[in-house]
């Protein structure tokens, strides 16, 4: 067998180690970038999570508000029998145009009929005295 110049299984060795040294450096730095992606994602998510919490408060915030008014109109329209229908409606108009998550407010009688509401002047009859919420 004839043996390998000496030179060229050095030159060899040193190819060969400089291929092993730039493939661990490409695995290094594509862990890098790997992790720096995974902390920016990370971040991110936090970031996008922090938004959605204060939006869902600020939006149960304004339906709580609304349906506040909505009481509060509610008591005082019992005791004000001179309001009109007309002037219910416009006011639970005016409440509803605080909340942009609401799509119509009002309220029923105790047999779950609908007496007013912020959608119509004169509400077309409706009872949901069967609806779980109701009851």
């Amino acid at each position: 067998m004839k043996s390998v110049p000496r030179p060229v299984a050095l030159v060899a060795a040193i190819v060969g180690a400089l291929v092993v040294l730039i493939l661990a450096m490409t695995a290094y730095e594509a862990d890098r970038e790997y992790r720096v992606a995974i902390a920016g994602a990370e971040r991110e998510t936090y970031n996008a999570q922090q938004l959605l919490v204060e939006h869902a408060a600020r939006t149960v915030e304004t339906v709580t508000r609304a349906l506040e008014a909505a009481a509060e109109l509610h008591a005082s329209a019992d005791g004000d029998a001179g309001r009109s229908d007309a002037a219910i409606h416009e006011m639970l108009k005016a409440i509803l145009g605080q909340s942009p998550v609401l799509a119509g407010i009002g309220w029923t009688d105790a047999a779950g009929n609908r007496l007013y509401s912020s959608n119509f002047r004169d509400p077309p009859p409706l009872n949901i005295a069967d609806q779980e919420a109701f009851k």
